[in-house]
Order: C-alpha cells, then sequence, then structure tokens
C-alpha cells in the first residue's frame, strides 16, 4: 500500500529523524547537506517562525521518497509572501547539492507524487528550489510535474562551484603552480616538521577531518583570528 504524506509541523518532522539516513544511502543523493543531522542542526538553529513542509511517501510503511521543504515568509518590494525552500538552506548558511530523496533507479516513478502533493499542498506562493546539481536525475522530473500542474517552472543557473582538478602525485600539482608560489610552499615546508599523508578510499574520514579542524584551529588561534571551527 502506498502513501503519500504532507508534515507541516516540528513534531512530525522530528520523527523522521530515525529512518531519514536510511532512505538517503538508497538514494542517488547521498551528500552531507542532505542528511539528517544538517537538517535537523539547521532547524534548531534557525528553525524558529518557519513552517515545514515534508512531503514523504511510504509503501507498506517504508519510506521510499521524501521532499525535505520549508515555508518562508518574504517580502519583495513591500509585498509579503510565502516561499517554499529546501530545509537546510537560507539564514547565513550556504549548503550544496540539495534535492528530492527518492530511492535510487525509482525517481521517475516517485518524483510527480512528491510534486502533486506539493502542488495540492495550501499556504505559500513561491516555489524556490536553489543548490540543485545539474545534473540531478530528479530536477526536469520537479519541472515537468509543475508544469503539468499548470505552473510555469523556471530553471536558471544560479552560479558555479569552481574547482580544481588534482594530479596523481604532489610533484605534479606543484609543476602546475607559479614559481613564487612553489618557492614559499616548499620555504615554509621546510620550517615546519610535518610529513605528507595522503588519505586513501576506506580510511576513517571523520578522523581526518577532526585532524584537519584541529591544524586549522591552532593555526588561526595563534594569530588570533579565531578560525572557522571554534564552534561545534
Amino acid at each position: 500500500m502506498r502513501e503519500v504524506q504532507v508534515i507541516r509541523d516540528v513534531a512530525g518532522l522530528r520523527a523522521l529523524g530515525a529512518e531519514w539516513d536510511g532512505l538517503l544511502e538508497r538514494s542517488a543523493v547521498d551528500t552531507v547537506f542532505l542528511t539528517w543531522a544538517w537538517l535537523e542542526s539547521w532547524w534548531d538553529v534557525y528553525g524558529d517562525g518557519v513552517e515545514p513542509l515534508l512531503i514523504v511517501v511510504r509503501e507498506a510503511g517504508r519510506l521510499v521518497a521524501a521532499a525535505p521543504l520549508k515555508i518562508e515568509r518574504r517580502t519583495r518590494v513591500r509585498v509579503p509572501y510565502r516561499q517554499v525552500e529546501f530545509i537546510g538552506t537560507g539564514r547565513a548558511v550556504c549548503p550544496d547539492f540539495l534535492d528530492f530523496v527518492i530511492e535510487r533507479g525509482r525517481e521517475a516513478e516517485l518524483a510527480p507524487l512528491l510534486v502533486q502533493a506539493l502542488v495540492r499542498a495550501r499556504g505559500w506562493d513561491k516555489i524556490l528550489l536553489t543548490d540543485v546539481t545539474a545534473t540531478s536525475v530528479v530536477l526536469p522530473l520537479i519541472a515537468a510535474g509543475l508544469r503539468a500542474a499548470g505552473r510555469a517552472p523556471v530553471v536558471s543557473p544560479d552560479r558555479v562551484c569552481p574547482y580544481v582538478p588534482l594530479p596523481a602525485t604532489w610533484p605534479e600539482l606543484e609543476a602546475a603552480l607559479s614559481h613564487t608560489f612553489r618557492r614559499n610552499h616548499r620555504k615554509k615546508r621546510r620550517r615546519l616538521p610535518a610529513v605528507m599523508r595522503r588519505w586513501e578510499p576506506g580510511q576513517d574520514l571523520r578522523h581526518a577531518f577532526d585532524e584537519l579542524a584541529s591544524l586549522h584551529q591552532s593555526r588561526m588561534e595563534t594569530s588570533g583570528r579565531g578560525g572557522k571551527f571554534i564552534d561545534p
């Protein structure tokens, strides 16, 4: 038996915590900004005055799809309106790779159910779903569902996330950098009795991240700048 449910209260939102990450692991969008830890932490800090609008699909009680949404009150040119957004975005945070969370391979089957329930839900004036990757399987399904419901969705680039493709070895990376950068970096490495270690898939990433945060804090606090990890 399939059931589509719209959750509009905080208690209902928190009740999903025990099964959320299980669905995320079965999806094609298993990223940190869609984990329950991120969503719940955002809500704990910024959730006052925000209305949940989570839409979930269950089959025989099993969670198979979810849209982690909220309603925020906005004003533009003195005109107030209610805007649907992803939970975990806005209020001084900038996550990436947001999306509907659906069991991998079932997006075309289940995404339309989420969109239909969203369209039928009352209490909103505008939908703004940001930070969805251009390669999202669900994005065109959301747009198609909104068009089928008589809406006029617009899909447009928001911003580009820059990155540097890394070569296989450190000498190759150094060779691609400027002469001044290489000279300064080598000088600093000689001053610091450090060993370069490479993280390998399968190793404990949490331990490596904790170590990175500790090193960063030590450096920044020594210079009196506080650091980015001062508040866990």
